[in-house]
């Protein structure tokens, strides 16, 4: 059962049996950063319990959970848009865009109201981020477009809905 137990542990990121053949591999925050700076992009780590790591990607502010623990990070690109909460057909509109950018897979896109009583709109992804990922810079690179992705299809989509509404009305 040990050899098992240890071929698991190897593959998927539990406890590490330790070897002197084998490189250490780094942890996942770690890794993160190195990543971020291969990318050039700003980070700090927030003080608070979580200690999320916060940084820039191409002017835009992403914030990501990442535990040593596990082979997973989730990147949270928070309150991107806004609107008004108490334009009723305007709402009505996000959250059907909303739900057909989910049914689209990949990205998660959710809301929150403020006191203001704006809507924000946050999006979030959870990804494998492990140092045995080739070319780990150009993997993350390439799910932070799809971030990206997401904007461009909610304002399209609410701009084609309200298009379509005039000419109905």
């Amino acid at each position: 059962m040990s050899k098992l137990k240890d071929f698991f542990n190897e593959k998927f990121g539990g406890t590490q049996v330790e070897s002197k053949t084998k490189p250490q591999k780094m942890k996942t925050r770690e890794l993160l950063c190195k990543t971020l700076e291969k990318l050039n992009c700003e980070y700090k780590i927030e003080e608070d319990e979580n200690k999320a790591i916060v940084f820039k990607y191409q002017n835009e502010w992403f914030k990501v959970e990442a535990d040593d623990d596990f082979l997973f990070i989730t990147i949270w690109d928070l309150w991107w848009g806004e609107w008004e909460a108490n334009d009723i057909d305007n709402f009505s509109r996000l959250k059907r865009v909303i739900n057909d950018a989910n049914i689209r897979g990949g990205v998660i896109v959710v809301y929150s109201i403020n006191d203001e009583q704006k809507v924000g709109i946050h999006s979030k992804m959870q990804i494998l981020f492990c140092q045995d990922i080739d070319k780990i810079d150009e993997y993350l690179s390439a799910i932070l477009s799809r971030f990206f992705y997401v904007h461009q299809f909610v304002s399209k989509e609410m701009a084609r809905l309200q298009v379509e509404e005039d000419k109905a009305n």
